[in-house]
C-alpha cells in the first residue's frame, strides 16, 4: 500500500531516500506533491542539495498501467540502467536521472515518467546525489556521505551544517546530527553557535524529565487544598512555538527549527522560566484534541492557560530579506489571550544565529519579568523576617531583588482586582523548594498589616 510505504519512509533516520517504482499506477504515491522546479546545474546546487534530508520519488508512469515487457527488464528499468551506467556527467541528482529517463521512456512508450519531492514531513528540500566512484571532483565541492570535507570549508557551509544539523535533531535523527556537527571545523566563525548547537544535540532527556515533574507538581496543586494555594508563587512557564516559516518552504522551514532550537535554548538557559518546546507542546494539544496551527485561536490559548497556570506562548515569524531576513516574535498571555510584547530583529547572513536569539531573550525576559513578577504572600511575619510561598520550584534565586506590598482589595463597584502599594524591599534567604525565609526592610512611618503583606520581584 502507498500509505504502508510513505509511513516508512517517513520514519527512516536516513539523510536521503530516493524511490523509484517501476508499477501500474505509480503516479499516485505523489498525493499532490511538489512539481520539480527547474535546477541550476552547478557544484553549488549540488553541494546545497547533499546537505539537505530528501525523499525523492521518480516513478514509470502516472495513473496508468505501464508496460512490463523488455528484453530482460521493463523499458523504464532499463533505461535507468544504461544511464546510472553510462552517465553525461560524473556528478548528477535524482532530478537529472528523472529527467533523462522521462524523455527516452515517453518517446519510446507514450509513458508519464513522473518525478518530484515525496510529500512526507521528513523532506527537507535536499536531493539524492550521485557521484562516480574514484572521480576527481572539483575542490569547492563538499562530500557529505562520510562527514568528510573536499576542500576549503567556507563559513556559508559551517551555517548550513549547523542549520541542517538542528533540523534533523528536531526530526529525532540526533546520532545524524551529532555526526554532522561534529565534520564542522571548531575555528569557524560560527563556533558560538556551533558550541550551542552540541549542547542541544546532547542535552537528551533533561529538559523532559523537568517539565514531566513540573506538569506533576502543578496537577498536585491543583487538587490540593486551595487555602494552602492562597497567596503561592505561581511559575512562569512559556511555551515556545515560534517563529514560524511558510509552509512548504523547506528552506524557510529549516531556519525556522534552528531558531525555535536556539531561542528555547537561550531561555533556559536563563533559568527563570520553564520552556515548554514545540514537540512537547504538540503532545499536550494532541491529548486535548488541538495542534500547533490553532494557537491562533483564542479559545485554544485559553485552554493552554488552564493546563499550565501562569503561561504564555512565543509565536512568531520570519520575514526573508536581500541578505538575510527579520524575526518578529510576539509573547501572548494565556490567561487573557493578549499579545502582551513584541520583539523584532534584523540578521544577516553572515551574523551569529545564538547571539541574536540571546539578545532577544534578554528582551524577552524583561517584558515577561514586567508581565508576569514573582510574587507570594508573607507569613509568619515578625521583626523584619518572614515566610513566603515562593522557592526553587518557582525560580527564585537569591538575588532577585523584591518590593514589600501591601495589597488591598478595591472598593466594591470599582475596577476589579486589588490596590499594591510599595511599603519596602525585600530579600530572600535560605530558599526552599516551595517555601523561603524572607527578610524585609519598611520605612519608619509605615504601619504593616500582616495579613495584606506581599513580596513582588522588583523591575526596573
Amino acid at each position: 500500500w502507498n500509505s504502508t510505504i510513505t509511513k516508512i519512509i517517513g520514519a527512516s533516520r536516513a539523510r536521503h531516500i530516493l524511490v523509484m517504482a517501476d508499477s501500474c499506477f505509480s503516479g499516485s504515491l505523489f498525493r499532490g506533491g511538489d512539481s520539480l522546479d527547474a535546477i541550476t546545474q552547478n557544484m553549488q546546487w549540488y553541494k546545497r542539495a547533499i546537505g539537505k534530508p530528501s525523499r525523492y520519488l521518480i516513478t514509470s508512469g502516472d495513473l496508468e498501467p505501464v508496460l512490463d515487457s523488455g528484453a530482460r527488464h521493463s523499458i523504464f528499468a532499463q533505461q535507468v540502467l544504461n544511464f546510472l551506467k553510462y552517465p553525461e556527467r560524473p556528478v548528477f541528482s535524482a532530478s537529472d536521472l528523472g529527467l533523462a529517463v522521462r524523455e527516452r521512456v515517453s518517446s519510446m512508450t507514450g509513458q508519464l515518467v513522473r518525478m518530484g519531492n515525496m510529500n512526507v514531513a521528513s523532506h527537507a528540500g535536499g536531493e539524492f546525489v550521485f557521484v562516480r566512484p574514484g572521480e576527481a571532483l572539483p575542490e569547492h565541492f563538499t562530500a557529505t556521505a562520510t562527514g568528510q570535507t573536499r576542500g576549503a570549508e567556507t563559513e556559508v557551509d559551517a551555517g548550513a551544517a549547523i542549520e541542517q544539523a538542528l533540523t534533523m535533531h528536531r526530526q529525532g535523527a540526533a546520532g545524524s546530527a551529532k555526526k554532522l556537527l561534529a565534520s564542522v571545523p571548531t575555528n569557524t566563525t560560527q563556533k558560538v553557535l556551533l558550541q550551542h548547537a552540541l549542547q542541544i544535540v546532547n542535552k537528551g532527556s533533561a529538559s523532559d524529565k523537568a517539565l514531566s515533574s513540573l506538569l506533576e507538581k502543578l496537577e498536585a496543586q491543583h487538587v490540593g487544598d486551595r487555602k494552602e494555594l492562597d497567596g503561592m508563587a505561581r511559575p512562569r512557564i512559556l511555551a515556545a512555538i515560534g517563529p514560524e516559516a511558510k509552509k512548504g518552504d523547506h528552506e524557510s522551514e529549516s531556519m525556522a527549527t534552528m531558531y525555535q532550537l536556539c531561542l528555547s535554548d537561550a531561555l533556559q538557559s536563563e533559568d527563570l522560566l520553564y520552556v515548554v518546546d514545540r514537540s512537547k507542546m504538540a503532545e499536550v494539544l494532541k491529548e486535548q484534541e488541538y495542534s500547533l496551527s490553532d494557537l491562533s485561536d483564542k479559545r485554544v490559548q485559553t485552554a493552554v492557560g488552564k493546563l499550565l497556570p501562569a503561561s504564555m506562548l512565543l509565536l512568531g515569524d520570519i520575514l526573508p530579506m536581500k541578505t538575510g531576513e527579520r524575526i518578529f516574535l510576539r509573547l501572548v498571555d494565556t490567561e487573557t489571550t493578549e499579545v502582551f510584547a513584541s520583539v523584532s530583529k534584523p540578521r544577516k547572513d553572515e551574523e551569529d544565529v545564538y547571539e541574536l536569539c540571546q539578545l532577544m531573550t534578554k528582551e524577552l525576559l524583561a517584558k515577561i519579568k514586567q508581565r508576569k513578577p514573582l510574587e507570594a504572600r508573607l507569613s509568619d511575619v515578625k521583626n523584619g523576617q518572614a515566610k513566603a510561598a515562593m522557592g526553587s520550584f518557582h525560580k527564585a534565586k537569591s538575588a532577585m531583588k523584591f518590593d514589600l506590598i501591601r495589597r488591598e482589595s478595591r472598593p466594591q463597584g470599582a475596577f476589579s482586582g486589588h490596590l499594591d502599594t510599595v511599603v519596602g524591599s525585600g530579600s530572600l534567604a535560605r530558599i526552599g523548594e516551595l517555601s523561603s525565609d524572607v527578610e524585609f526592610a519598611v520605612s519608619s512611618e509605615t504601619v504593616l498589616d500582616k495579613e495584606l503583606l506581599w513580596i513582588r520581584e522588583h523591575v526596573e
